[in-house]
């Protein structure tokens, strides 16, 4: 069990939390900072091990809060749904997806800008929206480089009506991402297929896109 945290601790990883939520998307800034920021000692240590940010028992000073949701996704911090992976990055589930089979590739290293993302993580992109146009049937996919936690990665999401980079996103059941990892997992046949690179797209520091995000007809 762990031992309580002090006031001190409680204030320095809110404030630590607080400070990963601005780098998020704005829509999804309001609710996160309401619910951290209402939290007692008790539901935050209780949030941070739900979270995979401390095990029972771990000292409260080892906590992995200044480390991105990303890195913690690589080093197997966080549970994720990956779906395919190359040796420059994965392919996971976005929990948070803008559509149904929304998928995120996050390289291996850490990069800053689009311009610097591995030719193979674009390649994985465009393997992963075959994929979901194959079992999906969207009417396109999206696919843009999007810069959140300090990072770049590149988001790959069908569109069925207009959904855009800057959609509302919703929390997706675990029942659901757990069936999409299913039929979205690339097969090792598949993975033989070699696809053309694609445009590598950047955004600015508004968030707003230089050129339109590249969608697959």
């Amino acid at each position: 069990m762990n031992m309580p945290l002090s006031t001190t601790q409680v204030k320095k990883i809110k404030e630590q939390l607080l400070s990963q939520i601005e780098k998020l998307p704005k829509e999804q800034q309001a609710d996160l900072k309401k619910q951290v920021s209402a939290m007692n000692s008790a539901q935050l240590e209780q949030f941070l091990i739900q979270n995979n940010m401390l095990s029972p028992g771990e000292n409260p000073e080892n906590l992995t809060t200044q480390q991105d949701v990303f890195q913690m996704i690589l080093d197997g911090k966080i549970p994720s749904k990956e779906i395919s992976a190359n040796k420059e990055a994965i392919a996971v589930l976005e929990i948070n997806p803008i559509s149904k089979g929304h998928v995120i590739i996050i390289p291996r290293e850490k990069i800053k800008t689009s311009d610097e993302i591995p030719e193979a993580a674009f390649l994985l992109a465009r393997k992963v929206a075959k994929k979901i146009k194959k079992e999906l049937s969207p009417k396109e996919i999206g696919i843009t480089s999007w810069n959140t936690f300090g990072r770049s990665i590149i988001n790959v999401f069908p569109i069925y009506e207009d959904e855009n980079i800057f959609s509302d996103r919703k929390k997706a059941d675990e029942t659901e991402l757990a069936k999409l990892q299913k039929q979205l997992a690339i097969k090792p046949e598949e993975e033989k297929i070699v696809e053309k690179p694609i445009e590598k797209l950047d955004s600015n520091k508004s968030g707003k896109y230089d050129r339109p995000p590249r969608r697959i007809p």
